[in-house]
């Protein structure tokens, strides 16, 4: 609760309200966390709480159509560049799951398929895409704070981060989450999403288990990724661009 008081380390608070949600489910007195989480809610005042902060907004009260435009617009632009982009992550989820982006999220994941076939090859030319971004205006400086993901130019505060994707022996890598588990066949030829027609992965649903486990179609606001684990996982990558 302390970290909930004093705005800090959300990721931890949200992964800490994760394993409170577990512990109470599994020792049969769930009604035990709700109340606790509605105590959380009352504190935070209308903030919604994710793992990037506490924020005053969510897309549950937003309106999505400049947030669309915007997306349209990054993915048009990585498109002339000669690149193929996808939704991904919890953007994905939220189109293929619930028909629009998640009530209680508030940024957008997008994914570009680099012509890279390794690792190493791939952190080079995604270093590369990061300057061709900063020299034509796609990149937010000043909000990207690591190699690995880039933020690109926001709409009304949503942030929208682009993460790099390979093929490596017919197998494909997205960082941080799909390591090989996937055949380039169920990613391309890409497909389109029924809510606004935006490039999607052609087995969706499997990228999303592979992201969010079995349980992925059940909305889970506490959802902890294990980043431990991703980065150990794309370390050659990781390596690459540091």
């Amino acid at each position: 609760m302390m970290r909930v008081m004093t705005k800090s380390r959300p990721a931890n608070t949200v992964g800490t309200l994760q394993r409170l949600k577990s512990l109470r489910e599994s020792g049969g007195t769930p009604e035990l966390f709700y109340q606790f989480e509605a105590r959380v809610k009352d504190h935070l005042g209308g903030r919604a709480l994710s793992n990037h902060g506490y924020d005053k907004f969510s897309f549950e009260e937003m309106d999505h159509q400049p947030v669309w435009f915007q997306i349209n617009s990054h993915i048009e632009t990585l498109k002339q560049a000669g690149y193929q982009v996808f939704l991904n992550s919890g953007t994905l989820l939220g189109v293929i799951r619930d028909g629009q982006l998640i009530a209680h999220d508030n940024d957008v994941d997008l994914a570009v398929v680099l012509k890279a076939q390794n690792a190493i090859d791939a952190a080079a030319e995604w270093l590369a895409l990061g300057s061709l971004l900063a020299d034509t205006g796609m990149l937010d400086e000043e909000q990207t704070d690591g190699q690995e993901i880039y933020k690109l130019p926001a709409v009304n505060g949503v942030q929208i981060d682009l993460f790099p994707c390979w093929i490596q022996d017919s197998r494909v890598f997205v960082y941080p989450h799909t390591f090989g588990e996937m055949d380039e066949a169920e990613l391309l030829p890409l497909t389109h999403c029924k809510l606004h027609g935006n490039p999607i992965p052609k087995n969706a649903e499997k990228m999303l288990a592979l992201n969010y486990g079995g349980g992925w179609k059940n909305p889970d606001p506490h959802f902890v990724f294990q980043w431990r684990a991703a980065k150990h996982r794309f370390a050659t990558f990781l390596s690459g661009v540091a």
